[in-house]
């Protein structure tokens, strides 16, 4: 992951995102099983999810947020919650007439970013299309 690029989307949550933006964040990533943040289940939850970063035993959130931007999983999630969060209000459509041949092709030649939610990778161009795939 280009270092630039993740110290870049972790000013964006630490500096730019509000509180609310922060804590809904947080909620989701709870919701999503991408972190723990409850003292009474930490014992219990971390036996059965293995690799998810627990938060529980900082007491601010600043401190939570700070400490979920140092694990690259919960970066990848962020930046798919940043994806939905800037296009809620656009309108999704099928489009049928559109060849995959056309679409393969600009992913291959690199035109494109390629955001897949099962993938590692995060996205680290701003200058070309994503496709959510």
């Amino acid at each position: 992951m280009d270092k630039l690029y993740k110290t870049n989307l972790q000013k964006t949550v630490s500096e730019i995102f509000p509180v609310y933006l922060q804590k809904e964040l947080l909620n989701q990533a709870v919701n999503d099983s991408v972190i723990i943040n409850n003292k009474k289940k930490t014992s219990q939850l971390s036996l059965n999810f293995t690799g998810i970063l627990d938060v529980s035993a900082y007491n601010s959130l600043e401190e939570k947020i700070d400490a979920m931007m140092q694990t690259d999983s919960v970066l990848k999630f962020i930046e798919e919650f940043e994806y939905r969060r800037q296009y809620r209000h656009f309108c999704y459509f099928k489009c049928s007439d559109i060849a995959s041949a056309k679409i393969e092709e600009l992913v291959g030649n690199g035109k494109v970013n390629v955001f897949d939610k099962k993938s590692t990778d995060l996205i680290d161009s701003y200058n070309k299309p994503s496709l959510h795939i």
